[in-house]
């Protein structure tokens, strides 16, 4: 099961400190006991075309094992409540479908082992890329 998030934060947490505070709390987040694994990123500097966007500000993208640890990563993981609870008034939005592809697993593995600067959205219409100067990896490498 695949969790991506998005987030565009607000313009006043625009500032290294702020920054530094959520990338800290994204970090956190990659060592729930729930996640197969984990990692986030932030926008790169790439050429800007119709299929990529960089308008975000950071994106999450984590694997679980099964729908019950995603349910119980939402429910009730300490590290998840935190960040929700520390960070819930810093973006302007957050989004990011939850998707159980079997097909698209495998590609997006291939894809971040061949390429670690993408960030990887899948969607129903297939893998959407976002470029990402940095991917941080959690506990568990894909």
């Amino acid at each position: 099961m695949e969790h991506h998030v998005y987030f565009w934060l607000k313009q006043s947490r625009d500032n290294p400190s702020d920054r530094s505070k959520f990338e800290a709390g994204m970090s956190k987040l990659t060592e729930s006991k729930t996640l197969e694994s984990g990692l986030w990123g932030k926008p790169a500097a790439t050429e800007e075309r119709p299929v990529t966007d960089h308008s975000w500000d950071y994106a999450l993208s984590f694997k679980f094992a099964t729908m019950e640890d995603h349910h119980a990563y939402q429910a009730d993981d300490p590290h998840h409540m935190a960040f929700v609870e520390d960070f819930k008034n810093w973006w302007e939005r957050g989004n990011g479908p939850r998707v159980a592809p079997r097909v698209a697993t495998k590609r997006l593995r291939r894809c971040l082992k061949a390429a670690k600067a993408l960030v990887h959205l899948v969607s129903a219409g297939g893998i959407w890329h976002r470029p990402c100067d940095t991917i941080h990896e959690g506990p568990c490498a894909l």
